[in-house]
């Protein structure tokens, strides 16, 4: 049997606190420097479904990933956008041009 949770109500100022706080967290994600170190670079789009006052909806991401030669690699750069039009890939991948991955695929 499956409990059920409890979830108090949470205030509109709290929210909002909230929301400045991950706005700025992403701010810095995205302007934090890059080395250029990578080996490859993967582009993908994701569809990701995301519950909203009006119902569960998708939401298209676009996600960059740097492959270093040992192997790891590393999230450089996220964006939403509404398909996987050229535009928005070259919005995507200017958030990685602009930390300073020279990738010739981003140029």
């Amino acid at each position: 049997m499956i409990a059920s949770l409890k979830i108090a109500p949470v205030s509109a100022q709290t929210v909002s606190k909230l929301t400045r706080s991950l706005d700025r967290a992403v701010k810095a994600f995205h302007q934090r420097p890059l080395k250029d170190e990578w080996a490859y670079l993967f582009l993908d789009g994701v569809s990701l479904r995301v519950r909203r006052p009006s119902g569960r909806q998708r939401v298209q991401m676009l996600v960059a990933y740097g492959v270093r030669l040992d192997g790891s690699r590393q999230l450089l750069a996220f964006l939403r956008s509404a398909g996987e039009s050229q535009a928005a890939w070259k919005g995507c991948c200017r958030i990685c041009t602009d930390a300073g991955c020279k990738a010739r695929t981003c140029g």
